[in-house]
């Protein structure tokens, strides 16, 4: 048997920044690690009732979070009316913005996908080469997009 050269990989999938966002000049990579599960008495740190009790209130207002990122991020729908189903991307690691945050409290939400389905349809592997892969994406065209 065969195994693929990527069997280890972690998916991957492209975050867009907004334009005054300071993760927006760099890691437009958002490592996919494991969707969550609809119960309320799990304690592997996979509930989505659990997530929604513990961090809810630091994600942006009319989003649920649905699946975990490496270092402590959330891939989050939008429920919004003129946004609903859209898939956004909270960044643990850039929670903490000093100045920005007063301006923009959601400088560390991306934008991710149109819906679930474009979602799934944008996971790549992770590549060898971050430096590369950075490298050959397209323009940012989302200097326009914010997280309000």
């Amino acid at each position: 048997m065969v195994v693929p050269d990527d069997v280890d990989k972690t998916q991957l999938l492209r975050v867009w920044w907004p334009a005054d966002s300071s993760a927006d000049t760099s890691e437009h990579g958002a490592l996919l690690s494991d969707f969550y599960q609809v119960d309320g008495g799990s304690n592997n740190g996979l509930s989505l009732l659990q997530t929604f009790r513990d961090i809810g209130h630091h994600f942006p207002p009319q989003t649920l979070a649905f699946a975990c990122a490496s270092g402590g991020s959330r891939f989050l729908f939008d429920l919004r009316p003129d946004r609903f189903g859209q898939v956004l991307f909270w960044s643990y690691a850039y929670r903490d913005g000093g100045d920005i945050f007063a301006v923009n409290p959601y400088h560390n939400v991306g934008w991710v996908a149109d819906d679930f389905v474009d979602f799934i349809n944008r996971i790549e592997v992770e590549p060898d080469d971050w430096d590369e892969w950075e490298a050959a994406l397209p323009p940012d065209s989302d200097s326009h997009w914010t997280p309000r």
